[in-house]
């Protein structure tokens, strides 16, 4: 009984305790509303968790008698949805709670705390809609609080710079998906994401046409919300808004995009020119973002860079087809992020990896390649099944080889290079064995690949191993005096200053009522 209750209200009770916490915040007495507002923010985590305890144990439950039914087909629990509402109450936790010190004594921090809730109940909305309808409004809600978290402190130029240049391209986002939306509702004549999917696994001779058009709709809407390349230009500018928004948004709000592609991997699989987009458009993100973060000066700068590229790698990800491996990925980088974030102001010391000589780095290389290879095999994984599994695994070794390479100059330091290599390998194919198990049902599992996914994958694996080759020898290092090429990454392909200009249109207005305020 109890867990058919949570099944059908838990989705909505953890969304209305974070939209109760939010008004409470709003309307509450000043000193004690923040601290309520962070203890009910804890309750809907604690029933996030139950729910997800719950979903592991449990089938979906029927509908408890028709006030339930509504709730029941307008929300969909399974594991993923389970487990991302645990991660957007934790991180919403979070950021409320480092927000209650982090503007203590502004006069505005009451509305700050209440956005912030609003925005964290309307992501929590979209990560558990079945109802497409539902999905496509909380995609957008969220944004536009987003937005008005943005332009908080209304003096801070770049930052409303960085809100409008935002609010223009998520509006093209929401566009994509409501236009996506309309072709499946009317093509499969339901709302629920969940019967289309069932029709397209188990019926896919006689789906109706706009398939192809829908697929390509929902990538673009993906694509624009991620901030891939050329449209990220916003990630990298959001610095000057409180700290808070920024670890909402690089470690939440941004991730949106993945979660739509994994939601509908099995309609997107259907259309293999848009696969092969996304792997190009996510491909050359991740590498360009890299190539950027590696000329950053700055801690922020590098962290927003690093997003740009890491969300890049999560849609590349889902478009060769490795949807389980792009869920890992977004779990992972959203608590790396906010805690990269909340912790951005304490002093970090940055070692620069030692270079090594091309012949020790082709030897740590070829050493580290084999081992991952060899342990492979003991583990019973043919990597020829899983192409995409074992390419992503390959990139995951040359990163940690970069690192690794100084250790084979001497044979006492060897073993623990090794051993490095055997531990990330091992910690690699457990989580990739678990993700797959979890999701299992849910999403495709990652197999054979059609020949465009094949050359989008051998592509990236061969340009980083090219690129972590080139940075374990020094070749890759990007300083002042390389003149134009760490100018152009630098100044991000100067795409910032076209978007600035098309920004200008914008009529802007001097603000006079708050005066400007200190973060930091």
């Amino acid at each position: 009984m109890l867990a058919q209750v949570l099944f059908v209200f838990g989705p909505l009770t953890v969304a209305g305790l974070f939209v109760t916490a939010g008004l409470l915040a709003a309307i509450g007495p000043r000193k004690v509303a923040p601290v309520w507002a962070l203890i009910i923010s804890m309750g809907a985590l604690g029933v996030a968790l139950a729910l997800a305890l719950v979903s592991l144990t449990s089938s979906t439950a029927q509908p408890m008698g028709a006030i339930a039914a509504p709730l029941a087909q307008a929300f969909l629990v399974d594991s993923l949805s389970a487990t991302l509402l645990v991660l957007v109450g934790f991180l919403g936790v979070t950021v409320i709670k480092y927000s209650d010190r982090y503007l203590d004594g502004h006069p505005r921090q009451p509305r700050f705390i209440a956005l912030l809730c609003l925005a964290v109940a309307a992501v929590a909305v979209l990560v558990t809609s079945d109802d497409l309808l539902l999905l496509t409004s909380a995609w957008i809600i969220s944004s536009l609080i987003v937005h008005f978290l943005l332009t908080f402190d209304g003096a801070r130029r770049q930052a409303v710079a960085a809100a409008r240049k935002k609010f223009v391209i998520a509006r093209l986002s929401d566009l994509s998906l409501l236009v996506a939306v309309v072709i499946l509702i009317t093509g499969f004549e339901t709302r629920s994401m969940t019967d289309i999917m069932q029709i397209v696994r188990t019926d896919g001779s006689s789906l109706p046409a706009g398939i192809g058009p829908a697929a390509l709709f929902i990538a673009i809407a993906a694509i624009l919300k991620s901030a891939q390349f050329p449209t990220h230009i916003w990630l990298t500018e959001v610095m000057e808004a409180p700290t808070p928004v920024s670890a909402l948004l690089h470690a939440g709000v941004v991730n949106a995009g993945g979660f739509l592609l994994i939601r509908f991997a099995d309609l997107l699989l259907l259309s293999p020119i848009t696969m092969f987009s996304i792997a190009t458009v996510g491909g050359l993100t991740a590498i360009i973002g890299a190539l950027m973060m590696s000329t950053q000066t700055s801690v922020k700068s590098a962290l927003a860079m690093s997003t740009v590229a890491q969300m890049g790698f999560m849609i590349f990800q889902c478009g060769i087809g490795a949807f389980s491996s792009a869920a890992l990925h977004l779990v992972a980088h959203s608590l790396y992020k906010a805690h990269a974030f909340l912790a951005a102001g304490t002093p970090m010391a940055r070692k620069i990896p030692t270079a090594v000589p091309s012949s020790i780095a082709a030897l740590a290389f070829v050493t580290m390649g084999g081992l991952y290879v060899g342990i492979a095999a003991l583990l019973g994984k043919d990597l020829w099944v899983s192409p995409a599994i074992a390419g992503l695994g390959m990139i995951v070794v040359f990163g940690i080889t970069s690192f690794a390479a100084p250790l084979f100059r001497r044979l006492r330091t060897v073993p623990f290079a090794l051993l490095g290599g055997v531990g990330v390998t091992l910690i690699y194919f457990t989580l990739q064995s678990l993700t797959a198990q979890l999701l299992q049902g849910i999403v495709p599992p990652p197999g054979s690949m059609a020949l465009n996914g094949l050359i989008s994958l051998v592509a990236m694996v061969a340009l980083c191993g090219a690129a972590t080759f080139a940075q374990a020898t020094g070749a890759l290092t990007l300083r002042q005096r390389d003149g134009a090429l760490y100018l152009l990454l630098f100044r991000g392909f100067y795409i910032n200053t076209l978007w600035d200009r098309i920004i200008s249109l914008w009529p802007t207005h001097s603000v006079t009522s708050h005066r400007r305020t200190s973060y930091e």
